[in-house]
């Protein structure tokens, strides 16, 4: 993964830019629905330090956003899993979040992958309620694939929900191969 990519800032037109490079520590700027002022984001690696705030993240993301996640109810994430969500080595699993560059310390987003097999892995994605629907899921996507594309994965899945027809719909842009939940 490029870590240690050097940051810089990203200038979209428009939040759905498909063409706007997308770089750990860049900045991604975005407009809400409601036409509120623009918020810049930041992607970077998720760390060991990062296990608060992805408590903290779960716990503000609504039932419908981690049943459409985990394909379960999933009303907690104990420290533990946190702990294990955080740990991650970057080749064979490895995670982008994303702040808000005014709080970097408050996660808003998560992408990850973790190898199935030398060629495959699988990504996961989820943005937190609020966030949803400024184009953040889809930077984070491109961002996620990019990284697991630079680990050598040329095989890239996602487990989706038939319901999750946003997710899927992504997917399919990117051309991920879909496993039904």
């Amino acid at each position: 993964m490029a870590a240690t990519a050097t940051p810089h800032g990203v200038s979209l037109s428009e939040p759905h830019d498909l063409e706007a490079p997308i770089e750990v520590g860049s900045t991604l700027p975005t407009i809400s629905p409601e036409q509120k002022p623009p918020m810049t984001c930041k992607l970077r690696p998720i760390s060991p330090a990062d296990e608060t705030a992805l408590i903290e993240f779960h716990d503000r993301c609504s039932e419908e956003t981690h049943y459409l996640r985990f394909a379960a109810a999933k009303p907690q994430l104990r420290l533990a899993e946190a702990h294990h969500l955080c740990a991650v080595d970057d080749h064979c699993r490895g995670a982008l979040v994303i702040v808000d560059s005014d709080d970097p310390a408050t996660i808003h987003g998560v992408g990850r992958w973790e190898r199935v097999n030398l060629t495959d892995a699988e990504l996961a994605f989820v943005i937190e309620d609020a966030y949803q629907g400024r184009g953040l899921g889809r930077k984070l996507v491109k961002a996620t694939i990019e990284c697991a594309r630079e680990e050598g994965f040329t095989r890239l899945v996602t487990d989706v929900l038939q319901s999750n027809y946003r997710m899927r719909r992504l997917a399919r842009d990117y051309e991920l191969v879909i496993s039904d939940s």
